[in-house]
């Protein structure tokens, strides 16, 4: 490799990491829990115990950030977390 190779992957990696930093910095708590069955809001209540037999959905990470979910596909629930305030990143980035 040569000398302005290594500073460009360098360079690179500062900004990957400036850019992980940002991103997890800015996250937000979400406000409330919506469970949604069939696209119909449900209930807002954290999801502690399930009755479908694989019970995947409860031994998934906690769902606490804006944008993040928790799905069921054998009794068809979604989980989303929502925020009232606005991030200030995208939600692709998110």
């Amino acid at each position: 490799m040569k000398k302005n190779d290594i500073y460009l992957v360098g360079i690179i990696l500062i900004i990957a990491i400036g850019a992980f930093i940002i991103i997890n910095a800015t996250k937000k708590d979400g406000d409330k829990v919506i469970i949604e069955v069939d696209n119909k809001v449900y209930k807002e209540l954290p999801l502690d115990d399930a009755n479908c037999p694989d019970k995947l959905c409860v031994d998934q990470k906690n769902a606490e950030y804006n944008g993040e979910s928790i799905i069921c596909l054998p009794n068809r629930v979604v989980v989303k977390v929502q925020s009232s305030k606005e991030s200030s990143v995208d939600s692709i980035a998110n």
